[in-house]
C-alpha cells in the first residue's frame, strides 16, 4: 500500500490503495484508506493510480506542481532518528521507542499541516501509518528474517508484550525489551 498526499489551496486528497485480500489474510482485517484519512481530517481519497492524472491536470490548468523536501514523510523520519537513538537504553521496550519515533514524525507532519488532531491519540490509533508504513527496526543476525520460521511471537515479543492488530502497530516486528544481548 503506497500513499501520497496532495494538499493545495482548496483541497486535501490522500492517494492510496486499500489492502488486497492477500494482505488481509497475512495481517488480518485492516481499515480502509478512507477511514484512516478521516482520522487525520482528510475527507477525499483516490486510488494511487489517479495521482499522475491529477498532477497532469493541475499542470494543464497552469497550476504549479512542487515536490519540495519539506512535504516528504521520509524527512520527518530523519528527524525522529536522533530522538530514538538518544532515548534507546537497555530495559526500554522497543514498542515505546517505536511510539516515540512515530510521535516525532506525526508532530512534524502536523506542523507541516499534513496531519491534524492530537498527536499521541493519532499514533495510538495508527494514523501515522499513512506516512510510516513499517515498524521501527528489528533484530539483526539470526533473528532478522529467520523469525518467520520460528514465529515472530518468539523472537520480537515476550510474555510482557504481544503483537497488536491495530493498523500502524501490526507491522512492528519487535516490541520486546531491549537488552545488551539483543543485537538491534
Amino acid at each position: 500500500m503506497g500513499n501520497n498526499c496532495i494538499f493545495d489551496a482548496h483541497q486535501s486528497i490522500i492517494f492510496g490503495n486499500d489492502f488486497t485480500i492477500d494482505d488481509i489474510i497475512w495481517m488480518g482485517d485492516q481499515p480502509t484508506i478512507a477511514s484512516l484519512a478521516e482520522k487525520v481530517g482528510v475527507t477525499e481519497t483516490r486510488p494511487f493510480a489517479q495521482l499522475a492524472e491529477f498532477i497532469q491536470q493541475a499542470q494543464a490548468q497552469g497550476r504549479k506542481v512542487h515536490f519540495t523536501p519539506q512535504y516528504r514523510g521520509d524527512n520527518q523520519i530523519l528527524k525522529a532518528n536522533p530522538d530514538a537513538i538518544d532515548a534507546a537504553h537497555s530495559g526500554m521496550y522497543n514498542k515505546e521507542l517505536h511510539r516515540l519515533s512515530c510521535e516525532v514524525i506525526a508532530q512534524g507532519l502536523k506542523d507541516l499541516g499534513l496531519m491534524k488532531g492530537d498527536v499521541k491519540e493519532a499514533v495510538e490509533l495508527g494514523a501515522h501509518v499513512l506516512f510510516m508504513v513499517h515498524g521501527l527496526g528489528h533484530q539483526i543476525g539470526l533473528d532478522v528474517h529467520d523469525m518467520e520460521g520460528l514465529g515472530q511471537i518468539y523472537v520480537g515479543y515476550d510474555d510482557t508484550v504481544r503483537p497488536s492488530n491495530i493498523f500502524g502497530w501490526a507491522s512492528l516486528r519487535m516490541a520486546r525489551e531491549l537488552k545488551p544481548v539483543i543485537v538491534y
